[in-house]
């Protein structure tokens, strides 16, 4: 337990919470469930059996229950509430099925909130509410996972397949921790695969309940399959129409710029050509050439002429024939 020293950091945000799974394959160990017990409600998480899962509690209710909880050493109910949005919800705002855990910590916060290291032990059913204040308490049933033969191809099947998607949406999701994807790896127990990655990826709340539901490890590997091909593919195709938006404004940012450029370049060559061949449009009304000269000049103002109109084409054409023109007038002062 010292690496719970390390908590208040984690939850400055200066690292990421990972929630730690214990046990193995083996029977997990055996607890005695009390018939009724304080029910803490969850706003926004789902605590499994076997993970160990920094739990902010904030209301006022909540705050007592855990300190008396603590007080006596006692075991409570971990719940979660239908609507996160409903500050103080009643019985029939709570889901069912929750777990009995235990509190390991209890981290004072600068806000006044209240951070619990809970230590999830057993999936129960939650029977009837028997009082509402000070806090919630029911009756409630343990519900023990079953657990698939060791020698199930099926359930290692799955277990593998879980294991490859969730590192695969690890590995592409910005927003996850590398550090789960270390963890996933070096996690031996199927039972701990299952129970690490239910607790930790990116799932809604109605996913996670769902597979707390689950009625045992095989059904809830099933389960978990099927979520983690949809989070997959739903990744994948977030971060392929992220690509082809970013693709589009890089293209709109480069067409504009190279506008920009060829408006310059216009201004900078046709502004010149054009007075020059203003200039050259004057002096040559005073000269007195040979008509065969005189119609060579005109031909090259009127191509002059048309380049100015076709500018915004072809913007190197007005001082191409500003040149041809330059040549006529000079051929028709040679005589």
């Amino acid at each position: 337990m010292d690496d719970l020293k390390a908590l208040p950091d984690v939850l400055d945000g200066r690292h990421h919470v990972i929630p730690i799974v214990t046990g193995g394959d083996e029977v997990l160990e055996e607890v005695n469930v009390p018939e009724i017990l304080p029910i803490l409600t969850l706003r926004s998480s789902v605590l499994f059996p076997g993970a160990i899962t920094p739990i902010t509690v904030g209301r006022e209710k909540s705050i007592r229950l855990v300190r008396e909880v603590n007080e006596r050493n006692g075991l409570l109910g971990a719940v979660l509430q239908r609507e996160s949005e409903v500050e103080d919800p009643a019985p029939d705002d709570m889901y069912k099925v929750g777990t009995a855990a235990r509190i390991i910590k209890i981290l004072e916060m600068p806000n006044g909130n209240l951070t619990v290291i809970l230590n999830g032990l057993e999936k129960i059913e939650v029977k009837e509410y028997v009082s509402t204040e000070p806090y919630f308490q029911a009756s409630v049933t343990p519900l023990r996972d079953s657990s698939p033969d060791v020698k199930s191809l099926e359930f290692e099947a799955l277990v593998d397949s879980i294991r490859d998607i969730a590192l695969g949406i690890i590995a592409i999701s910005p927003d996850m921790p590398k550090e789960a994807a270390f963890a996933i790896k070096n996690i031996d127990s199927k039972r701990g695969i299952i129970n690490f990655i239910c607790s930790n990826l990116e799932l809604s709340d109605e996913d996670r309940q769902s597979l707390l539901e689950s009625p045992g490890l095989l059904a809830r590997a099933r389960k978990l399959l099927e979520i983690l091909v949809r989070e997959q593919q739903l990744v994948e195709l977030k971060n392929e129409i992220q690509s082809r938006v970013k693709q589009e404004i890089d293209k709109q940012q480069r067409d504009y710029y190279l506008q920009q450029q060829m408006r310059t370049i216009q201004d900078e060559l046709g502004e010149g050509a054009d007075s020059e061949l203003e200039g050259l449009r004057e002096k040559a009304s005073k000269k007195n050439c040979k008509p065969r000269r005189c119609r060579t000049f005109r031909e090259g103002d009127h191509q002059a002429r048309t380049a100015q109109s076709r500018r915004g084409r072809i913007f190197g054409a007005s001082y191409l024939s500003a040149t041809d023109a330059r040549a006529a007038l000079e051929r028709c002062d040679a005589g």
